[in-house]
C-alpha cells in the first residue's frame, strides 16, 4: 500500500443539508462536524480531530494556536475496509465562544501506516494549517456600508469604478488597461466570514465584465467567457467591520463593442452563508468600453528642398516632393494614448491625388508613436489642397478603427509676385533713397500669391551697386512686419535701416540692389521684379550737411596795438543738400593749450548759424583785444570742439600785435590810461549792450565790401 488515506472537507448540517464548515458562521452552542475519508486498500482504525478554541483553549493567551493547546476527539474506523466513510464528531462546547474562532484537523493512518499528512489532506495545528476555520457568533447578514450607499469615486462610496471621460457625459473602461472596482461591506462576523463576492460590470444580463472573490480563500477569479483578465484583490479595514474590497482587472480588446450598443451598468451580489444581497442598477457606473482608436497626426515635414517648415499638420508642397506625417494613436472615446500595441497595428495614411488614391504605410512603436512617408505624384493636381487621411489596419481583438483627416497637403507651383505700388505708396515703394534718412526706410510691398506666402514677416536682401556691379562686402539682410491681407493679396510694411555696416564714401549713382527671398508656403520664390532674379534698384541720392568756413575780415588792422579792439567778421557755406546749425565761438589759444574766449564770445557765448542747402557768404562776426604784443593765435572753435575732433576748427594767425614805445610823445602814458579806461568803461557798459541773437549774422554784402576796399 502507497496510497495515503484522503480526508474531504470539513462539514456541518444546516436546514438545507450539510454544507462545507471551512469559513461559516455557526452558532455559540455544540458543535459537531462531519468528515467523509477514503481509502483505497485498508482503512487504518481510528481518526483523530483536533480543535483549537480561541479564548479558551489559548493556554498562554498569545492568540495563537499552538500544538500542545489543541484538544482531540477520537472516533472509530472500519478497519480494513476500502471506500469512503463518513464520520460524525460530537459535542464539541463552544457556548461561550462570541465571535471567536475555532480551528480544526485530523489525524490517523492507514493499515499501512500511512497518514492523511502524507497525501496532504487533514490539515495540522496552527490557523494558517487548519483542515477548517469556524467563526462562533450569531450570525448577522452583511451589508453594504457606505456614506448613504453611495456610488463613485469620493472618499466613503459603497461602490466605486474609475472610469474616464472627456466630456462629463460618456465615461469609458479602457481594454488593456488597468482599472479598479471597489466595494464597502459591514460584516460584524468579519469579512473573511463572507463566501462570495460576485461583480456583474455589465448587469446580470451579460457574461462580460464577470469576476468573483472569495474572502475566506483570497481566491479572485473570471468565468473564461467574461472578457475580463483579473489583476490582484486587496482590503482595507476602514472601521471594525466595514471592510473595502478594491479588485484590479483589465478589460479584454476581444470583448465585442458596437458605438451603438447600451451602456454597461454594473451590480454586485454577495452571498453570505445562507442568504445573499444583491445591490440596485448602479446606473451611476454605467461605462462603455473604449475600442475605437484612431491615428491623430500631430506633425507633419517637408522632406524636399526647399523644405517648408509646416504650419501644425498643413503641408504646402511642390508637385512630386516628399513627406511625412507623424503622430500617435489614442482611444477615441477618453483620448487616452494607446498602451497595448499589437505587432500588427499600423496606420495608414491615404489621398486622393488628381483622379487616383494613393496610400502609404507606417508600424505604430511600442509607445504608441508612428510616421508615414508619402511622395506626391510629378503633377499639379486640379484642387491644389489634398486631405490626407490617417486610419488603423491591424487592430486588436474586435476594436475599431476610426478615420482622421486633421493633415492636408496644399501643392502649389506657381510663384508668387510682388508690386512696389507708386501710385498708392509713392514714399514707399522704393523709388529713390535719400542718405540722410537711410536709417528709417520706410518700404510697402505688395504680394500677389493665391495659397498665401510663408507666415510671418517678408524675409529681404539688399546690397550696394556702384556701375552696375555689386560692391562687395555691402550686402545685408532684414524684415518687413506683415501689414494686412486681401484674397490673393498680401501687404507688407515697415522701415528698413540701409545704412552700410561696413565703412565706405557712398557716391551720387550708387544704387542699392533689393530682392526678396521669403518663398510661398510651397516654396516658390517670388517671380519678376523684386524677385532674387530681378532686384528692384533704387538710387541713392547724397543728402548731407557740409557747414564750412570760407573767409575772415579784420577790421580796422591786422596790426593793433595792445589793447586795441578789432573786428573779425568769418564767413561760412553749406554745399550740401541738407540743412544744418553750427556754433562758432572765436577762442586765442594760449602757450599753455588753454583757450581763453574773445569780448564778443565772452558776452554773448558763441555764434549760431543756420546754413541752407546751398548757402553761401553766412557770415559771424566777433570782437577781439589783444593783451599783449606779438602774433596771437585765434582759433574758430565750430560746436565746442575745442578739440578739433570734427576737424572744422579754423586757425587765424595774420594778426601782428604791437606795444606803444617810449617815442610816442610826452602824453603817451596818458594815451595807455585812456585806452585803458575806454576798455574798462565798455566792459562796464555790458549790462546795457543790446546782445544779437545768435545767428544775425546775414549773408555778406559784396557792394558794401567793394566800399570798404575803397574807403581803406
Amino acid at each position: 500500500d502507497t496510497n495515503p488515506p484522503v480526508a474531504g472537507s470539513m462539514q456541518v448540517q444546516t436546514p438545507i443539508g450539510l454544507q462545507f464548515v471551512d469559513g461559516m458562521v455557526v452558532p455559540p452552542t455544540t458543535f459537531s462536524p462531519y468528515i467523509t475519508i477514503s481509502e483505497e486498500e485498508a482503512r487504518g482504525e481510528t481518526l483523530t480531530l483536533r480543535y483549537w478554541r480561541e479564548g479558551i483553549d489559548d493556554q498562554n493567551g498569545d492568540g495563537v494556536a499552538d500544538e500542545g493547546e489543541y484538544q482531540y476527539q477520537n472516533s472509530d474506523l472500519s478497519v480494513g475496509l476500502t471506500g469512503e466513510q463518513q464520520v460524525q464528531f460530537m459535542g464539541i462546547d463552544i457556548s461561550s465562544l462570541d465571535n471567536e474562532m475555532i480551528h480544526l484537523y485530523v489525524e490517523g493512518t492507514d493499515w499501512a501506516g500511512l497518514s492523511y499528512q502524507d497525501g496532504g489532506t487533514g490539515g495540522g495545528p496552527g490557523a494558517e494549517n487548519s483542515w477548517a476555520s469556524v467563526v462562533v457568533a450569531e450570525d448577522v447578514m452583511v451589508e453594504f456600508a457606505g456614506a448613504g450607499l453611495g456610488t463613485g469615486s469620493g472618499g466613503g462610496s459603497t461602490f466605486s469604478l474609475d472610469r474616464l471621460t472627456q466630456d462629463s457625459i460618456d465615461y469609458f473602461l479602457i481594454p488593456g488597461n488597468e482599472h479598479t472596482f471597489k466595494v464597502r461591506l459591514d460584516e460584524p462576523n468579519g469579512f473573511r466570514t463572507i463566501d462570495n463576492i460576485t461583480v456583474f460590470l455589465c448587469g446580470y444580463a451579460s457574461d462580460f465584465g464577470v469576476f468573483s472573490y472569495e474572502p475566506f480563500t483570497s481566491t479572485l477569479y473570471s468565468p473564461s467567457n467574461s472578457m475580463l483578465q483579473t489583476i490582484s484583490a486587496s482590503t482595507e479595514y476602514i472601521t471594525a467591520s466595514v471592510t473595502e474590497l478594491s479588485v484590479r482587472f483589465k478589460m479584454s480588446w476581444d470583448m465585442p463593442f458596437l458605438e451603438g450598443d447600451f451602456d454597461c451598468k454594473p451590480r454586485v451580489l454577495v452571498e453570505d452563508g445562507l442568504d445573499q444581497i444583491e445591490s440596485e442598477v448602479l446606473s451611476s457606473l454605467s461605462w462603455r468600453l473604449d475600442n475605437r482608436i484612431i491615428a491623430i497626426p500631430s506633425y507633419a515635414e517637408d522632406m524636399t528642398s526647399p523644405i517648408i517648415p509646416a504650419f501644425g499638420t498643413s503641408l504646402y508642397l511642390g508637385q512630386g516632393d516628399s513627406f511625412s506625417v507623424s503622430g500617435s494613436v489614442y482611444h477615441e472615446g477618453t483620448g487616452v494614448l494607446i498602451s497595448e500595441v499589437t505587432p500588427d497595428l499600423t496606420v495608414m495614411l491615404s489621398m486622393v491625388y488628381g483622379s487616383g488614391n494613393y496610400e502609404g504605410l507606417g508600424a505604430v512603436d511600442s509607445s504608441g508613436n508612428f510616421t508615414v512617408e508619402m511622395t506626391l505624384p510629378n503633377f499639379q493636381p486640379v484642387e491644389p489642397i489634398t486631405m490626407l487621411t490617417t486610419t488603423l489596419i491591424g487592430t486588436p481583438g474586435s476594436s475599431h478603427s476610426v478615420a482622421n483627416s486633421d493633415a492636408s497637403a496644399t501643392v502649389d507651383t506657381k510663384s508668387p509676385t510682388a508690386l512696389f505700388n507708386v501710385e498708392k505708396y509713392p514714399d514707399s515703394s522704393l523709388t529713390v533713397i535719400e542718405t540722410d534718412s537711410m536709417d528709417a526706410v520706410m518700404v510697402t510691398i505688395t504680394i500677389n500669391e493665391e495659397i498665401g506666402m510663408n507666415y510671418g514677416s517678408l524675409q529681404v536682401s539688399w546690397a550696394f551697386q556702384r556701375n552696375g556691379q555689386i560692391m562687395t562686402g555691402t550686402e545685408e539682410n532684414g524684415e518687413i512686419p506683415w501689414f494686412s491681407s486681401t484674397e490673393g493679396a498680401a501687404i507688407y510694411q515697415g522701415e528698413i535701416d540701409f545704412s552700410p555696416s561696413v565703412v565706405f564714401n557712398i557716391e551720387d549713382g550708387d544704387k542699392i540692389s533689393f530682392w526678396i527671398t521669403s518663398t510661398d508656403k510651397a516654396g516658390n520664390e517670388v517671380a519678376g521684379l523684386g524677385g532674387p532674379d530681378n532686384p528692384r534698384t533704387p538710387t541713392i541720392r547724397v543728402v548731407e550737411f557740409d557747414g564750412q568756413y570760407t573767409r575772415a575780415q579784420i577790421t580796422p588792422t591786422k596790426n593793433p596795438l595792445v589793447g586795441d579792439k578789432i573786428t573779425i567778421v568769418t564767413y561760412w557755406e553749406n554745399p550740401g543738400k541738407s540743412e544744418g546749425i553750427i556754433t562758432v565761438g572765436l577762442y586765442e589759444q594760449k602757450i599753455d593749450g588753454t583757450f581763453q574766449p574773445s569780448i564778443s564770445t565772452l558776452m554773448n557765448g558763441p555764434v549760431e548759424l543756420y546754413l541752407p542747402p546751398g548757402s553761401t557768404s553766412v557770415k559771424a562776426e566777433f570782437e577781439y583785444s589783444p593783451g599783449q604784443a606779438g602774433q596771437p593765435l585765434l582759433v574758430l572753435v565750430v560746436d565746442g570742439d575745442y578739440g578739433n575732433d570734427n576737424y572744422m576748427n579754423v586757425e587765424i594767425s595774420d594778426i601782428g600785435v604791437s606795444e606803444l614805445s617810449d617815442g610816442s610823445g610826452p602824453n603817451s602814458g596818458i594815451f595807455w590810461i585812456a585806452g585803458s579806461l575806454v576798455i574798462l568803461i565798455s566792459l562796464m557798459g555790458v549790462a546795457f549792450y543790446i546782445i544779437r541773437k545768435p545767428g544775425d549774422g546775414g549773408y555778406y554784402d559784396e557792394e558794401y565790401d567793394e566800399e570798404y576796399d575803397e574807403e581803406y
